[in-house]
């Protein structure tokens, strides 16, 4: 029977577990072998945290019903109230962590399926605005060929293209300066825009020439 609760979800025990700046993920694995994502806030008692965690909730929820495909991580389960969020299809890793495994003949096309993926969005309206290597899921690991591009993650910052950044119906959450570590980092527009993107693309291709 499918588990139907938060409790129910939060109860299977993970065979891995990480922390970001805003979210506890747990990697867990359910009857039928898949890989899962559980999502919850840091501290459930923190607005600024649940907040962030129900965006991305109703991002990929949106970004599904527009057909997206694989790019993205489906909903499996959610519950807003609580919040949780659980996802299929994140890919087997991240690209950070697989960088080196990334043969240099393969990065390239790499590069290119990333700028399809934020094409897309674009397209559709969406301005992804978190786009790192933390945020790259890769696939294709025990491939000859290494691994390959899957995806993009973390839609907790997401932002309707045009919408004003850091308005009191975000709760000042998008300050600038929370992207990437620090703001140098991050395009310097007013209102979210395919711009921020495309800075990013290009410090990710940095990062895979140098690296």
């Amino acid at each position: 029977e499918a588990l139907a609760t938060a409790e129910e979800w939060l109860n299977i025990v993970p065979h891995e577990t990480l922390k970001t700046n805003f979210s506890e993920i747990r990697m867990v694995n359910n009857d039928l072998g898949e890989k899962l994502v559980v999502k919850i806030p840091l501290n459930r008692d923190d607005e600024f945290l649940k907040k962030i965690l129900t965006r991305e909730i109703d991002t990929l929820e949106e970004l599904e019903n527009r057909k997206l495909g694989n790019l993205s991580p489906t909903v499996f389960f959610s519950d807003r109230e609580y919040p949780i969020l659980v996802m299929k299809g994140s890919g087997e890793s991240v690209l950070n962590e697989q960088v080196y495994s990334v043969k240099p003949e393969s990065r390239i096309t790499l590069l290119l399926e990333l700028a399809k993926h934020i094409h897309f969005l674009h397209k559709e309206g969406w301005a992804h605005r978190d786009i790192k290597p933390q945020n790259i899921t890769v696939s294709g690991l025990s491939s000859t060929s290494g691994p390959s591009y899957h995806g993009l993650i973390d839609y907790g910052s997401a932002l309707r293209i045009n919408r004003k950044q850091g308005s009191n119906e975000d709760h000042s959450y998008l300050n600038k300066s929370l992207f990437f570590g620090h703001d140098s980092q991050v395009a310097p527009d007013e209102r979210a825009s395919g711009g921020q993107d495309w800075y990013a693309f290009a410090r990710v291709a940095l990062y895979l020439i140098i690296i």
